[in-house]
């Protein structure tokens, strides 16, 4: 199964992902209505991504993303490389 795994350290909270997720999945243009949150973090300039349970996984988001800090992961490959394949 694939997954958005955002790397927040490369986020330049533009907010395009939540945008296009808004638009895509909600008709709505608006960062109250997508599966992505971006928050700033308590470090100065930085900020904080997370993928909400309810994702799409579209991944128009990983296209839209100028500072390439969104990638689609296999999720099964994430559980063998832990060892919770079962």
């Amino acid at each position: 199964m694939k997954a958005i795994k955002i790397y927040s350290e490369q986020c330049i909270g533009c907010s395009l992902c939540s945008l296009e997720c808004s638009i895509t999945w909600n008709n709505a243009y608006g960062l109250n209505d997508s599966f992505i949150i971006i928050k700033r973090s308590d470090l100065e300039g930085h900020f904080e991504a997370e993928v909400l349970d309810s994702c799409k996984r579209c991944f128009k988001c990983v296209k839209i993303c100028p500072s390439s800090c969104i990638e689609i992961v296999d999720i099964q490959n994430k559980f063998e490389e832990v060892g919770l394949d079962g």
